[in-house]
């Protein structure tokens, strides 16, 4: 599938869960977003590593940031504010790989949106997950020890973590 037929389906999607309260619009865009090709960088992009924003993914697939990416810019588009939003970049301690997710703060709530589960999940549910950095398009936080519980991503305030300037691909 190209991406601007994808981009436009997208843009149709996103219109439709507009209404939806929050945490519904959350599910919608997690299931939408995980029905995507995952496709590893190597593989994709001949590269190591490569951060797609969200018109290549639709039209390429892509791996775990790029579905974290392509969510965050989805409940961007939807008003979300930003700065309740980070992806986080970890390792997972129970396959022994790097990872990344989305987390987004509703109230006093994180919510983690992850490519690999279509259910909007708690920190709780990912124990498994040690954070090492989180970034959002206005700054990026470095995570000391890897325990949310010590100091959510999220927060703004990560334990032992300090927070500087970043910056994201674009959404097109």
């Amino acid at each position: 599938m190209k991406g601007g037929c994808q981009l436009d389906r997208w843009q149709g999607f996103l219109d439709q869960v507009r209404g939806a309260d929050a945490l519904e619009r959350l599910a919608e865009i997690n299931r939408y977003i995980n029905r995507i090709h995952y496709r590893a960088d190597q593989k994709n992009w001949g590269e190591l590593d490569y951060w797609a924003a969200p018109g290549e993914f639709f039209a390429r697939g892509g791996d775990c940031e790029d579905y974290a990416i392509a969510k965050y810019y989805s409940l961007k588009l939807l008003g979300f504010p930003t700065d309740r939003m980070r992806i986080v970049v970890l390792n997972d301690d129970m396959r022994r790989v790097a990872h990344a997710v989305l987390e987004v703060s509703l109230g006093d709530r994180q919510v983690v949106l992850d490519n690999r589960s279509d259910f909007v999940l708690s920190w709780g549910d990912v124990g498994h997950y040690r954070p090492i950095y989180s970034v959002n398009e206005a700054t990026y936080w470095l995570h000391a020890g890897g325990n949310p519980a010590s100091g959510n991503p999220a927060s703004g305030n990560p334990a032992g973590g300090s927070a500087q300037q970043s910056s994201m691909p674009s959404a097109k």
